[in-house]
């Protein structure tokens, strides 16, 4: 009887921890995987989307494998300009452009160009890590449901050149590829804003159809564009950013944890590539002087005079939203604090 009764127990037992085992493997098998699709507009080869491709594989190793990010190149999906309306609708999880394409609906990313306000990597890193620069930026776009995560410091958009340039008077008349807040730039310093293709570009400087484009040094030398450049120049009016930005349906349906990760990790990045970005601007300089393209500073006087000609487009800018004065307000004064602490060389 008692050995009876100990089998019964040890059967009880076994049966307990059978089930228990199966519950068990049977909840971790359910680790819910997501794969998100990505779509960008920057060819595969460049400084921005190493940066995407860099995230993406962290937000992938700390989740174990279980939440992917899935990027497509231009235009496998949508094209560019339906990017907004598409992470909108939810028939992309995010993309990853520059939002100043759709300031038309959302006015704010005009105003995160200044100009003239972040100078280089550094300075947009810091707005995004120690200030609350995001916070209007997030605000609006939000109510169209998306959440702007964050702003890839992808160089300062200096003036690249097919002619010599060495002051604000032979800026005068040159023929630039302009669009959106450069366009403003352009007209506002004396030149003529020209509508170029991307894939257009180096035929356009090849024949003359552009003098220059504002575009990050990087950009300059991997798209060869310096076989037709005489000079850079420096200083750049803006810098310039990869926008990653994804659907808020989207973002709302991952765990606590991931959103988390996600965040993280685009900012991690952020402050790895402002730290490096210094030393990969003077790569470019040394590359492109080594091909017969020169690296010009303009004198004080000038660029101070830059500098107060676009000061109305600032002020368009401002004017255009409460969330774009907020931001405008932000940068300026953050920044204000920044170089004082940290003083240009």
């Amino acid at each position: 009887m008692k050995q009876e009764i100990i089998s019964k127990v040890l059967y009880l037992l076994l049966a307990f921890v059978l089930i228990l085992g199966f519950n068990v493997g049977h909840a971790a098998g359910q680790v819910k995987k997501v794969e998100w699709k990505i779509q960008a507009i920057y060819p595969p080869a460049g400084r921005s989307m190493h940066f995407l491709k860099e995230f993406a594989e962290k937000v992938e190793e700390r989740t174990g494998g279980n939440f992917r990010l899935k990027i497509f190149m231009p235009g496998q999906l949508v094209g560019a300009r339906e990017l907004f309306g598409s992470v909108n609708k939810g028939m992309l999880d995010g993309a990853y452009a520059q939002m100043t394409f759709f300031s038309a609906t959302v006015p704010v990313m005009d105003a995160r160009y200044g100009p003239y306000l972040a100078a280089n990597d550094k300075e947009l890193a810091y707005l995004q890590l120690e200030t609350d620069y995001l916070k209007p930026v997030r605000e609006e776009a939000a109510k169209h449901k998306i959440l702007f995560v964050g702003a890839m410091p992808s160089q300062p958009g200096n003036l690249c050149s097919r002619k010599i340039v060495r002051t604000l008077a032979e800026f005068r008349g040159l023929k630039i590829r302009g669009g959106g807040v450069y366009s403003d730039i352009i007209t506002a310093l004396g030149g003529s804003p020209v509508s170029v293709a991307p894939s257009e570009m180096y035929t356009a400087l090849q024949y003359g159809t552009m003098d220059a484009v504002f575009y990050p040094l990087y950009a300059a030398v991997e798209y060869k564009f310096y076989e037709q450049l005489k000079c850079v120049v420096w200083p750049a009016p803006l810098e310039t950013s990869a926008d990653f930005f994804v659907s808020m349906d989207s973002y709302n349906a991952l765990s606590p944890a991931w959103q988390k990760v996600l965040i993280d990790s685009f900012m991690e990045k952020v402050k790895e590539y402002a730290e490096t970005g210094d030393a990969y601007t003077k790569e470019q300089e040394k590359y492109l002087a080594k091909h017969g393209v020169e690296v010009i500073t303009w004198s004080e006087t000038d660029a101070d005079m830059a500098k107060k000609l676009c000061m109305p487009i600032r002020e368009k800018f401002r004017a255009a939203s409460p969330a774009s004065a907020m931001v405008i307000a932000i940068a300026e004064k953050a920044l204000g604090e920044y170089r004082k602490k940290h003083p240009s060389k």
